[in-house]
């Protein structure tokens, strides 16, 4: 039994994978819950914080960044932070799409 309740993504459509990667928000809550990216990082902010919260920012890769939601701290860090998707310069939903193509043998 997982631990997360994962969508059946190989029996999956090319219209169901396009509805549930639709939007740079979908694309996040699917990483989320696959695991791919937290819910919130376990690591405190520098200040030593354990208040993190998902944030629009319009200077983030991914237009969403961690914000330390403690008074006075105004500590920042990217979503992709030790996930699979730090070292690249694609967006998330191109690696989704990507990763989709290439378990279905299509090519984009």
């Amino acid at each position: 039994m997982s631990i997360f309740p994962l969508p059946p993504v190989d029996k999956m459509t090319l219209r169901e994978w396009n509805h549930i990667t639709d939007t740079l928000e979908d694309c996040i809550s699917f990483c989320q819950t696959l695991g791919l990216i937290s819910y919130s990082p376990s690591a405190p902010c520098t200040n030593g914080h354990h208040k993190w919260y998902m944030g629009k920012s319009s200077r983030a890769h991914d237009k969403y960044q961690w914000r330390c939601r403690a008074k006075g701290c105004k500590l920042t860090r990217s979503i992709r932070d030790g996930t699979f998707f730090s070292a690249s310069r694609l967006s998330i939903q191109q690696l989704l799409d990507l990763m989709f193509y290439w378990s279905q043998g299509l090519d984009s």
